[in-house]
């Protein structure tokens, strides 16, 4: 996967990036410990830490390249 900048990604973004649905990001989020930040009503994530949070999880969604 190419290395992301570093900056705070919005769910259509994320799911773009992941090659996920934003569904199965939303249902992912309402897990106990993923990764996002709320601003007010946005929400938005690190894909790192969201990276991180497959990796601890091992989710069978992401896959390296």
């Amino acid at each position: 996967m190419d290395q992301p900048p570093d900056r705070m990604y919005t769910i259509k973004e994320l799911a773009g990036f992941l090659g996920l649905n934003e569904r199965t990001i939303k249902s992912h989020q309402k897990k106990q410990g993923f990764p996002r930040v709320k601003l007010g009503r946005a929400v938005r994530y690190n894909v790192q830490e969201v990276l991180a949070w497959y990796k601890k999880h091992n989710k069978g969604e992401i896959k390296d390249e």
